[in-house]
């Protein structure tokens, strides 16, 4: 398939895989292409070497509760 795809099949079977670890996986070089104000929002997971991070959009969240719940 070609190393983009599979970096970014390993990178979603990595997010949120384990009870510690965040649902949203990025490359290195995902991750470096954020504006900062993005980046601010990722840790990086150095035993990987991917950046991680938990984002929830707040009006889906408000959908969410509002008609799922």
């Amino acid at each position: 398939m070609g190393d983009v795809v599979n970096e970014a099949a390993k990178l979603a079977n990595y997010g949120g895989s384990g009870p510690f670890i965040p649902t949203l996986a990025l490359s290195e070089d995902f991750h470096f292409n954020l504006k900062a104000e993005n980046q601010a929002f990722c840790k990086k997971d150095y035993a990987n070497g991917r950046y991680t991070a938990e984002v929830v959009d707040s009006a889906m969240e408000d959908w969410y509760q509002k008609n799922c719940t």
